[in-house]
């Protein structure tokens, strides 16, 4: 299996992400920040898997699977289990950031691109660049994989 390959593919598409919600963040987009933020936590995440073997996974929840594998492969730092929670906070979005959200009548229709501030773009985006920091930093320093 190609795993260097693999991981490298991901951490460019997580890299064009971040470029993406920095765009988006610039531009007062902070629906679309939001979500690339999101994208570039996950692809973070999908690189470091891919170099450790974990490959084809096309759900979108991928953090239990990081935390279950990464945990085999390195010690536990502060630094991973900020990268575990911001994981998890992405998650916890699902496609709030994406579409519109209408599936109960008693509330309104929830409008990404009118519903999102700018604080909630600063905070994704700071979570989002401590993660693709983090797990880039990891590829380098423990496989030796870069950008």
């Amino acid at each position: 299996m190609r795993f260097e390959e693999i991981t490298k593919a991901f951490l460019i598409e997580a890299d064009t992400d971040m470029k993406l919600a920095k765009a988006a963040y610039e531009n007062d987009i902070h629906s679309g920040c939001v979500y690339h933020c999101q994208q570039c936590v996950e692809k973070s995440m999908k690189a470091v898997l891919a170099i450790m073997g974990t490959v084809g996974i096309i759900k979108h929840e991928v953090t239990d699977i990081f935390e279950s594998k990464i945990t085999n492969k390195i010690p536990l730092n502060e630094n991973i289990k900020r990268v575990i929670d911001h994981g998890r906070f992405f998650e916890s979005l699902g496609t709030k950031p994406r579409y519109p959200l209408f599936g109960r009548p008693d509330l309104p229709v929830w409008i990404p691109t009118k519903e999102y501030r700018k604080e909630d773009a600063e905070d994704a985006l700071q979570k989002a660049i401590f993660v693709f920091e983090n797990l880039t930093t990891l590829l380098k320093e423990v496989y030796e994989i870069e950008l």
